[in-house]
C-alpha cells in the first residue's frame, strides 16, 4: 500500500504542507491592508504573461524564428532575459501553480498533473481580485481550474480545451486551440485588462507524442510548433503599449525522447524574458543573490550553449520560477502572494512591496520548521534574496531529523516483525533456523546441510531476481529512448501502462524462472525408450518439456523444495523490509503517516528509483504466497508425505537430543524440586539438613529419599532416551528408494503401526 500511495503522490498530489487553516492564519498575520492599504501602491503597469508549455532553454538558439525575435535590436534594448530553473517535479500543473503562487510544489502538495483540485494558496490572481484588477486566463482548462474562484464570473475564465479544432487532424496537436487562445489574449490586451495570462500547449504536446530531438521526431514537429507559437507571440508584442509588461516563459523543458518530470537539465532549464516597450530594461542590474541556482546550473547543465555573439554582451542571470509571481505583483503594485518565498527580479524600488514577505515567512519557519528567528530592523532595509537560501538550509536539517526518526521506527517495527516471522516458521514449519548457524550432532549433518543449502539458495535467488529484473527494466527504458531512470518515465497518463509493463513483465518472468530453477534439479523425467519409435520419442519429449515447465509433483527430493519455498518467502519479506528502510527519507513503512514533504534534486530521482524497485518486488512476493497457498495437499500414502514426514522426524530427533542433555544436567546437579521435597521431607528443616550434611542423610534417615529422587530422574531420562532413539531409528530407517514408491508406503505404514504400539 505504501508504494501505491507514493506513486499516487508522484503523478497527482499529496497533502499540502500548509492546510487551509494554516494559510488563513498566514494571511491574517500578514494582512496587506495593514501595510499597503486598500489601494495598490501604483497603477502604472499592466502585465501579460505568455507561457509556452514545454520549451527547452537551448531551443532559444536552434529555432530560427525565435532567435530572430530575440535578436531584434528594439526588443533586446527593452527586455531582460534570464535562464530560469523550474521547480521539482518538472511537471506542468505543479509549475503552473508555482508560477502564479510563487510557492514550490513541496509547499502546495501538487506533484503531478492528475486530479488536481483548486488551490487554497495565495496567488497573484487572488491578490488581483482583492484589489479589483481586471484579469483573465486563456489556457488549458486544467490551468483555469486551479484558480477558478479568483477569476471573474464573466470574462475571466477563457480556457479552451486542447483538442478544440483538432477533431479532423490525424495527429496529436493543439495548434488550433492555441490560435484561439492567442486571439482571446489579444482582445483582452485591447480592452486594457490589468492581468492577462496566455498558455499555449502545442509545443509540449509534440514533445510528448513524438519527441523533441529529430532522431525521434522525424517530422520535427516540436520545432515547427515552436515556430508557430513564436508568430503568435510576435502578434501579441505588436499589441502592447508602453504601460504593459510582457513575461514570456516556459513551465518546464523536455528530454530528447519527449517527456519531463525529472532533474535532467533539459527539463529543468527554461527561458524567461521580461519585456516592456521603451523601458530600456536591458540596462537594469538584477539584484545579486541566488548563488545556489547560479552554481548548480553552471555545473549541471550539459546541453548546448547559446551562441552569444549575436546578442548584446551582458550576463544571463539565473533565477527560479518562484520569483515570477512576486515580480508580477510588484509591477502591478499589489502584495506578493503571502505563501511565496520568491523575490522581485527587477527594480529595488519595488522591494518595499515584499518587506512583509520576509516577516510572513519567518512566521512559517517558526511554525513549521521550529526555527526561531527575529526580524532585525536592518533586515527590513535589505532585500529578501537570501531568504530562499535560509529556507533551503533549514529544510536540510529538518529532512535529516525526520529521516532519522523514520529509520529508527522502521528498524524497530521491522525487527519485531522478523523476529515473529522466524518464530512462526521455526514453530509451525519443518525449517530450522538454529541448525543453519549451530552445528548439530554428526547424525544430523545431512539435515543441517539441507537447511543451509535451501537458506543460501533462496538468498542468492532473491538477489538474482532483483538484479536481472532491474537490468531488464533499465534496458527496456533505454531502448525506448530514456537515458535517466527518473519520474520522466511517467510524464503522461498514456505512458504509465508502458512503464508498468516494463516492470511487471520482466519481473513476472523472473519469478517464474526462480520457481522452475529450484524445481529443476529434482524433477523426475520420463526416460526415452531405446527401441521406441520416433513418435514415442517425440511424445516423451513433449512430456518432459511439460514436466520441466509446469510439474511440481514428480520430484526426487521434496524436502529440498519444501525448505526452499519456506526460505524464499523469508528472504522476500526481508528484501521488502530493506526497501521500506531505504524509503525512510520520504515516507514511512505505515501509509499516510510520517511522510516527508520536502523535495530536492539529490533525492527526487532516488525516490522514483526505490519506488520502481518496490514495484519490481510485487511479482516476487505474490508468487511466493501463491506457491505456499497452492502447495499440494498429498495423501498420507504418497511418497511426498513420506519425505516431509522424514523432515519432521529429523527436527523432532534434534529436539529430543537437546531435551536429553537437559535431563543429564539435572541428574548431575541433583536438583530437588518442590514436589519431591513435600513428599519425602519429615520436617521443615529437612532440605537444610540434606544440603548442609549430605553424608549423614545418606547413612541414616533419608537414604531411601535420595534413591527415590535419583530413580525418578533416571526414569525420566530413560523415557526421553527411548523417545530420541525411536526418532533416530525412524530417521535411519527412512532411506527410501525414490524409484520404489510401494516399498516406501509399506515402510511408512509399519512406522505408523509401531508408533501406535508405542503409544
Amino acid at each position: 500500500m505504501t508504494g501505491i500511495f507514493e506513486f499516487k503522490k508522484i503523478v497527482s498530489t499529496e497533502s499540502p504542507m500548509f492546510s487551509q487553516n494554516n494559510v488563513d492564519s498566514i494571511h491574517n498575520d500578514a494582512n496587506p491592508e495593514s501595510t499597503i492599504g486598500k489601494t495598490r501602491l501604483h497603477s502604472e503597469n499592466k502585465v501579460v504573461v505568455v507561457i509556452f508549455d514545454g520549451v527547452r532553454w537551448d531551443y532559444m538558439q536552434t529555432n530560427k524564428e525565435l532567435m530572430a525575435l530575440l535578436q531584434n535590436n528594439s526588443f533586446v534594448q527593452d527586455s531582460k532575459m534570464f535562464r530560469m530553473e523550474t521547480s521539482l517535479p518538472s511537471m506542468s500543473v505543479p509549475n503552473w501553480l508555482t508560477i502564479i503562487t510563487g510557492s514550490q510544489p513541496e509547499l502546495t502538495g501538487v506533484l503531478g498533473n492528475l486530479m488536481i483540485p483548486e488551490t487554497h494558496f495565495d496567488s497573484m490572481f487572488n491578490e488581483a481580485k482583492n484589489y479589483n484588477l481586471s484579469r483573465v486566463i486563456t489556457a488549458s482548462p486544467w490551468f483555469g481550474n486551479i484558480v477558478k474562484s479568483t477569476l471573474p464570473y464573466l470574462g475571466g475564465d477563457a480556457t479552451i480545451a486542447t483538442n478544440v479544432g483538432a477533431e479532423d487532424i490525424d495527429r496529436a496537436t493543439a495548434d488550433p486551440a492555441d490560435y484561439l487562445r492567442g486571439s482571446v489574449a489579444i482582445q483582452a490586451i485591447q480592452q486594457n485588462y490589468n492581468l492577462v495570462l496566455l498558455h499555449m500547449s502545442d509545443v509540449d504536446i509534440q514533445g510528448h507524442a513524438y519527441g523533441v530531438d529529430p532522431k525521434f521526431n522525424k517530422d520535427d514537429s516540436y520545432n515547427k510548433a515552436l515556430t508557430n507559437k513564436t508568430k503568435i507571440l510576435q502578434s501579441i508584442i505588436d499589441e502592447l503599449d508602453n504601460d504593459t509588461v510582457l513575461f514570456w516563459l516556459s513551465d518546464h523543458g523536455q528530454v530528447d525522447r519527449g517527456g519531463h518530470g525529472g532533474t535532467d537539465p533539459t527539463e529543468m532549464n527554461v527561458p524567461l524574458v521580461i519585456y516592456k516597450k521603451n523601458s530600456n530594461f536591458h540596462s537594469m542590474n538584477v539584484p545579486s543573490g541566488r548563488p545556489r541556482f547560479r552554481e548548480k546550473v553552471s555545473s549541471d547543465y550539459d546541453g548546448p550553449e547559446i551562441d552569444m555573439s549575436n546578442f548584446p554582451q551582458f550576463e544571463w542571470p539565473v533565477v527560479s520560477n518562484i520569483d515570477v509571481a512576486p515580480t508580477i505583483c510588484a509591477l502591478l503594485g499589489i502584495p506578493v502572494p503571502r505563501t511565496s518565498p520568491g523575490c522581485v527580479l527587477l527594480l529595488k524600488s519595488f522591494w518595499k512591496l515584499v518587506l512583509q514577505l520576509r516577516q510572513k515567512m519567518i512566521l512559517i519557519l517558526t511554525a513549521f520548521l521550529n526555527k526561531k528567528q527575529s526580524l532585525l530592523p536592518a533586515e527590513q532595509v535589505n532585500c529578501v534574496h537570501d531568504f530562499a537560501d535560509y529556507y533551503d538550509n533549514n529544510k536540510k536539517s529538518t529532512v535529516r531529523l525526520y529521516t532519522f526518526r523514520n529509520v529508527i521506527l522502521d528498524l524497530l517495527i521491522e525487527s519485531l516483525f522478523v523476529i515473529g516471522l522466524i518464530y512462526i516458521m521455526s514453530r509451525y514449519t519443518f525449517s530450522d533456523f538454529k541448525s543453519i548457524f549451530k552445528k548439530p550432532r554428526l547424525i544430523f549433518l545431512n539435515y543441517r546441510r539441507s537447511n543451509v543449502i535451501a537458506f543460501l539458495f533462496s538468498l542468492i535467488a532473491v538477489m538474482v531476481y532483483f538484479l536481472i529484473s532491474i537490468l531488464l527494466f533499465f534496458g527496456l527504458e533505454r531502448g525506448y529512448g530514456y537515458k535517466r531512470w527518473e519520474s520522466t518515465l511517467v510524464h503522461a497518463p498514456v505512458v504509465i501502462p508502458i512503464y508498468m509493463s516494463y516492470i511487471i513483465i520482466p519481473s513476472t518472468i523472473m519469478e517464474y524462472l526462480v520457481i522452475r530453477l529450484y524445481h529443476g534439479p529434482y524433477l523426475i523425467f520420463k526416460k526415452f525408450e531405446t527401441n521406441g519409435s520416433k513418435m514415442d520419442k517425440f511424445k516423451t519429449l513433449l512430456i518432459n518439456i511439460r514436466i520441466a515447465l509446469f510439474s511440481a509433483t514428480r520430484v526426487r527430493d521434496v524436502k529440498m523444495i519444501y525448505l526452499i519455498k519456506i526460505y524464499l518467502l523469508f528472504w522476500t519479506v526481508i528484501s521488502i523490509f530493506f526497501l521500506f528502510l531505504m524509503m525512510s527519507g520520504f515516507t514511512f513503512i505505515l501509509p499516510l503517516i510520517f511522510r516527508i514533504h520536502f523535495i530536492s534534486k539529490s533525492t527526487w530521482g532516488y525516490h522514483f528509483r526505490i519506488l520502481t524497485v518496490l514495484f519490481i518486488s510485487y511479482p516476487l512476493i505474490i508468487g511466493q504466497l501463491i506457491q505456499m497457498a497452492t502447495w499440494p495437499k498429498f495423501s498420507p500414502n504418497t511418497a511426498f508425505f513420506d519425505t516431509l514426514f522424514q523432515v519432521g522426524i529429523q527436527k523432532d530427533a534434534i529436539k529430543g537430543k537437546k531435551k536429553q542433555e537437559q535431563i543429564d544436567s539435572k541428574i548431575d546437579f541433583t536438583i530437588l524440586d518442590r514436589n519431591h521435597t513435600n513428599q519425602f521431607a519429615k520436617n521443615e528443616n529437612f532440605a537444610d539438613i540434606f544440603f548442609s550434611n549430605p553424608n549423614t542423610i545418606y547413612s541414616s534417615v533419608s537414604n531411601k529419599l535420595v534413591h527415590t529422587i535419583t530413580d525418578h530422574l533416571v526414569n525420566e531420562k530413560n523415557e526421553i532416551n527411548d523417545e530420541a532413539l525411536l526418532n533416530e531409528d525412524k530417521f535411519q530407517d527412512l532411506h527410501f528408494d525414490s524409484q520404489d514408491s510401494s516399498q516406501r508406503e509399506r515402510e511408512f505404514e509399519d512406522i505408523k503401526e509401531n508408533d501406535t504400539d508405542d503409544k
